[in-house]
C-alpha cells in the first residue's frame, strides 16, 4: 500500500489517498531436456522440458532458431502443458531451443539452451539386377531378382519392364523390400528389358537407376505329353512298347523320349520321333529297372517333361553272339537292302545269335530298328512290320553320330557275350 504528503519549511501536508499494487511471488523458468545429439534428415525428434508443481504456468513459448543468439527465432507458442514438442526437419544444420513459462500475467524468464544437429540421410544404395536368362518359352514362368547393400536405406523398389531398350512406355511394379524379385508369366513372343530403382519413401530419395537386363520370350511351344503306363514287368527280351498322348492341335512337330536306368536321367538315351509317332517299341535284356520321359519339340522349343514311367525288365541267360546290320538303303540300295533284310529273316535270331538291323530306304518316312525273329514280310512297305521294334523318324545314316546310337542302343537293349558289326551302304564301309 502506498501513500505521500508534501513537506516545507512551514510543515507536512495532510496524507494523499492510498493506492496498492500486488507484486506476485513469481513463475518458475522452466528446465530443457537435451534432446540428443544429432538425427536424420526426415526423422522425427521432440524437445521436452519441466518445471516445478504449481508454477502457474498456462502455456510456453518455445524459441528455435539455427542461430545460438535467437536472433531470428521461431516462436511457438502452447497451449499444451505437457512440456513437449515434436519435430520433422529436413535442413541439414543444427537448430537451438530455448523456452520460457506463461500465464496471463507474468512470464518468466528463458530457459537453458539445448540444440540438435540435423543430418542428411544419403540416396538409398543402388540395387544390382540378376541375369534372369536369354530366354524362355511362351507361357512360361520367369523370375526378375536384384540385390543391394544391406542397411542401403530402402524401403521401396520400382521395376520397369519394357519392350524397348530405352524404356519408352515402360510398366511399372512397386515393391516393398520384404520382396527383391518379380514373378511373370507372359504369352507375348518378344523381348523384354528390365531395370530398377531403390527408393527411401521417408526420405522421398531415390537411387540410380540399376544395370539393365532383357530376357526374350518365344513363341508357345507344344502341350507336355502323357506317358502312358506301360505295365510292370517284362521278361528280358520280350518287347514291349512306351506310348504317349498329348493335346490334339498342340504343334508339335517331333517327340523326344528318354530312356535311362536312373530316375534322374543323368546318363539318358535319347531317341527322337516324328510327330507321326506317338510310341517307342522296345526289346532288351537287361536284369534292371527302366525309366522314361518324352517331351514335345515344335519350331518354338521344347515343352516340359512328361511324369516318369518305369518298366522291369527281368534277367534271363546272355546269348553268345549280337550280330548288328546297319542297312543304309536311303539311295539306289534300297531294293537290295530289303534282299538283305529277307535274307535275315529266313534264319532269325537263334540258337544264341541275335540279329539286330537299322534300316532306312529311299521311300521311307523314317529310319526302323528290327530284332529279326523270322515274321512274316507283311504286303506293304515297311516289311516285316512284327519285328519293327523303333520307329526313329527321319536320321542321316551318313552320320556317325547315328551310327553311334544304334550300336550304344543295340549293346544296352541285347546284350551278348560277343558283337559283330556290318555296315552296308553305298561307301567304303567302316573305312568309309
Amino acid at each position: 500500500y502506498y501513500r505521500v504528503a508534501a513537506v516545507n519549511s512551514c510543515g507536512q501536508s495532510d496524507w494523499s489517498n492510498v493506492e496498492d499494487i500486488i507484486i506476485n511471488s513469481g513463475i518458475n523458468i522452466p528446465t530443457l531436456n537435451d534432446p540428443g545429439t544429432s538425427v536424420s534428415s526426415g526423422i522425427s525428434y521432440t524437445v521436452v522440458w519441466s518445471d516445478e508443481s504449481g508454477s502457474g504456468a498456462t502455456k510456453y513459448t518455445l524459441q528455435e532458431d539455427i542461430l545460438p543468439d535467437f536472433s531470428g527465432a521461431q516462436n511457438y507458442v502452447l497451449t499444451d502443458t505437457s512440456g513437449s514438442f515434436s519435430r520433422i526437419v529436413d535442413s541439414d544444420t543444427t537448430f537451438y531451443y530455448r523456452v520460457r513459462s506463461e500465464n496471463d500475467t507474468e512470464q518468466s524468464a528463458w530457459s537453458n539452451t539445448v540444440d540438435m544437429l540435423v543430418t542428411p540421410i544419403s540416396p538409398p544404395d543402388t540395387p544390382v539386377i540378376n541375369d534372369p536368362g536369354s530366354s524362355v518359352p511362351s507361357g512360361t514362368t520367369y523370375t526378375v531378382s536384384w540385390s543391394d547393400e544391406s542397411g542401403s536405406g530402402a524401403n521401396r523398389y520400382q521395376l520397369q519392364e519394357a519392350i524397348t531398350a530405352d524404356f519408352s512406355g515402360a510398366q511399372n511394379y512397386s515393391l516393398t523390400t520384404t520382396s527383391k524379385s518379380f514373378t511373370h508369366n507372359t504369352f507375348e513372343d518378344t523381348t523384354y528389358y528390365y531395370r530398377v530403382v531403390a527408393e527411401n519413401t521417408t526420405s522421398s530419395q531415390y537411387s540410380g537407376w540399376s544395370n539393365t537386363v532383357d530376357i526374350t520370350v518365344n513363341g508357345e511351344v507344344s502341350n507336355t505329353p502323357t506317358l502312358n503306363d506301360p505295365g510292370t514287368a517284362v521278361d528280358s527280351g520280350v518287347s514291349y512298347t512306351i506310348s504317349w498322348s498329348d493335346e490334339s492341335g498342340n504343334g508339335a512337330t517331333s517327340y523326344l523320349l528318354q530312356e535311362d536306368t536312373v530316375d534322374n536321367f543323368s546318363s539318358a538315351l535319347s531317341y527322337t520321333t516324328s510327330n507321326n509317332f506317338k510310341s517307342f517299341t522296345h526289346s532288351v535284356l537287361s536284369d534292371t529297372t527302366y525309366y522314361y520321359r518324352v517331351a514335345a519339340i515344335n519350331s518354338n522349343g521344347q515343352s516340359g517333361w512328361s511324369t516318369t514311367k518305369s518298366k522291369i525288365v527281368k534277367a534271363v541267360d546272355l546269348v553268345e553272339w549280337t550280330v548288328m546290320i546297319y542297312l543304309n538303303g536311303d539311295n539306289a540300295l534300297e531294293s537290295q537292302v530289303w534282299d538283305d533284310l529277307t535274307e535275315m529273316e529266313t534264319v532269325g535270331s537263334k540258337n544264341g545269335v541275335n540279329i539286330i538291323a537299322q534300316m532306312d530306304y529311299a521311300s521311307s518316312p523314317g529310319v526302323y530298328r528290327y530284332f529279326v525273329t523270322g515274321s512274316t514280310k507283311g504286303s506293304s512297305i515297311p516289311y516285316y512290320p512284327d519285328d519293327i521294334v523303333a520307329s526313329l523318324g527321319e536320321q542321316n545314316m551318313a552320320e556317325p553320330s547315328v551310327l553311334s546310337d544304334f550300336v550304344n542302343w543295340a549293346t544296352l537293349s541285347y546284350p551278348a557275350k560277343k558283337y559283330l558289326l556290318i555296315l552296308r551302304g553305298t561307301g567304303e564301309g567302316w573305312k568309309g
